[in-house]
């Protein structure tokens, strides 16, 4: 079979100026492929990559929300100049068994981006099993929520500028990210964290890609687990939850992406 040609990227860089701001002062840095803005004029900025498909519609293939001044065009560089640490969430859902299942697998990078030199490794974490979740619940949200809420210290990763990588929701994410309104429920987000949006199809675009990626292969592996199987079928090991008729850690895997 012959492999598709990549189609040509484009990486832009976005920014809302402030009301009050009547100038904008910038320079282009060639060196480092960015955009310096010389003072605090703007917010809301970030870089996305995108690509024309062939029915002439754009196709997002992430989108990385920036803080630092310095605007890169480079979406690896633009994650080390943002984030410390990063950790991808998806959640994949299927019937099985007249049963509405949903699997939530997250990935994590173990140390802060800023001490790997070139290629950043990337763990498998935790995995959460949803059974039957309620009809206004949105499985993806919960899949987040849960890894939050169970899998992330805050008291010891506070100083941490953190990432949480995830494939919808695109057009909430500037809401989210700057509290305007809440991530799941009537959660925000801690202050510390900040969405990323990656499309698990675009693998060789980024890192932020390749870990969305990962996380939804490996639910559809739990999917098709004994493990899981077991679960549904005895449902003894799931725990009470509000948002679901019940669910339950699944084990953590070890090996390195």
């Amino acid at each position: 079979m012959k492999k598709q040609k990549k189609k040509p990227r484009n990486e832009v860089i976005e920014f809302i100026i402030k009301p009050k701001s009547k100038t904008v002062k910038f320079e282009y840095n060639f060196h480092s492929e960015s955009i310096v803005i010389k003072d605090n004029s703007f917010f809301n900025a970030k870089m996305e990559t995108s690509y024309i498909k062939n029915s002439g519609k754009e196709k997002r293939t992430n989108s990385t929300p920036l803080k630092s001044s310095d605007l890169s065009f480079n979406v690896n560089k633009a994650l080390r100049r943002n984030f410390d640490l990063l950790i991808a969430v998806d959640t994949n859902t299927r019937l099985i068994n007249e049963q509405i299942v949903s699997v939530a697998m997250s990935y994590y990078i173990e140390k802060p981006l800023n001490l790997y030199n070139d290629k950043i490794p990337f763990y498998p974490g935790a995995s959460y099993i949803f059974l039957n979740p309620n009809n206004d619940i949105s499985s993806e949200k919960l899949g987040w929520h849960t890894i939050i809420s169970n899998n992330i210290n805050l008291n010891v990763l506070d100083h941490y500028s953190i990432g949480l990588i995830v494939d919808c929701d695109l057009g909430l994410h500037d809401a989210i990210n700057s509290r305007r309104i809440p991530y799941f429920e009537d959660n925000y987000l801690p202050n510390n964290m900040q969405l990323i949006y990656a499309s698990s199809d675009s693998t060789s675009d980024s890192l932020q890609n390749l870990m969305i990626s990962s996380c939804d292969k490996f639910a559809n592996k739990i999917m098709h687990s004994d493990e899981l199987n077991e679960i549904i079928a005895s449902k003894k090991a799931l725990k009470e939850s509000e948002y679901c008729e019940g669910y339950s850690l699944i084990s953590y895997y070890k090996e390195r992406a």
